[in-house]
Parts: C-alpha cells; sequence; structure tokens
C-alpha cells in the first residue's frame, strides 16, 4: 500500500521516467514543444551542458507567456509583471535559462511526503527526480501522489 511515508523509490507506479528536457539556451518554441509531449510533467525540465538540472519551466507560466505573446492586449500593462514584460520583449527567442525557474526536487530516498512538500514550497505540479550527480531521473506529479494515496492504486472509475 502506498502511503506519504513510502519512499520515491518504492514508488514504482508514480515514477515517470523520461521527464521533458530542454538546454538552457533553447528557445520558446522548444520549450513549448518539449513540455507538450508529455503533459503530465506540466514542466520542462532544464539542464546545463552536463545534463544536471538547473531550473524548470512550468507549464502554467508558458500559457501565460504564450497568450501575452499571441494575445498582447489580454492584459493590460499595469497588470503585467516585469517578467512578463520581458518576455514580450524578447518574443520566440527568449531561452529556457531566462524562463527557468527553481525546481522541486528529490532523491529516490526520499518519501513522497517530501516530494509534496517541496512541490508546495515551489508552487509547481512536479518534482524532478534526481541522481547523485544532480541529472533527473524521471519525474513524480502532486495529482498522480495525492490520487493513489488517497484512493489506492488501480482504482477504477465507477460507470
Amino acid at each position: 500500500m502506498t502511503d506519504l511515508t513510502t519512499r520515491v523509490s518504492e514508488a514504482d507506479t508514480l515514477i515517470h521516467l523520461v521527464p521533458p528536457i530542454v538546454q538552457r539556451e533553447d528557445p520558446l518554441p522548444n520549450i513549448i514543444l518539449s513540455a507538450a509531449s508529455d503533459p503530465a510533467a506540466r514542466a520542462a525540465f532544464v539542464v546545463d551542458g552536463d545534463g544536471r538540472l538547473v531550473g524548470v519551466a512550468p507549464v502554467s507560466e508558458l500559457d501565460r507567456d504564450m497568450l501575452v505573446l499571441l494575445v498582447p492586449g489580454a492584459f493590460a500593462g499595469d497588470r503585467m509583471s516585469g517578467r512578463q514584460l520581458a518576455r514580450l520583449s524578447h518574443g520566440t527567442d527568449v531561452t529556457a535559462g531566462q524562463l527557468m525557474r527553481e525546481p522541486a526536487t528529490v532523491g529516490l530516498t526520499d518519501t513522497l511526503a517530501t516530494a509534496l512538500k517541496r512541490m508546495e514550497e515551489h508552487g509547481l505540479e512536479s518534482a524532478a527526480i534526481l541522481d547523485d550527480g544532480g541529472r533527473p531521473l524521471g519525474y513524480v506529479t502532486m495529482f498522480e501522489i495525492l490520487a493513489e494515496v488517497l484512493i489506492g492504486p488501480g482504482a477504477t472509475v465507477p460507470n
């Protein structure tokens, strides 16, 4: 039975092994395509040249960025954050390094409770699972952890 004291390594049905990865210098279209390739991740994970995780570009922020680029009048200038104004000025040339923010991360020996805590602290819906060198092994999502703990593995929707 899965509960919040379960270690990440023991929650194998909750681990996604191929996170959407981008490099710091990748432009917005690459970031969008990467994030769209795995909607469950709700982010693109940004790595450096050695494959170490350095940040995350959350889909929720990419949604707002695309809206600002495609429908500039959707937000009044006084309601746009400095970050959104900067992104608008770069257009689609903005890079993952410019968009990224601090990721929520866990190791294989951390518990699911720790994963949830770190996601909440960072305001993210997923947490990267890192190896000892800081390279992504996969990720876990808040929704899937909570759903499995609440209703159990393999639960089905009644007809």
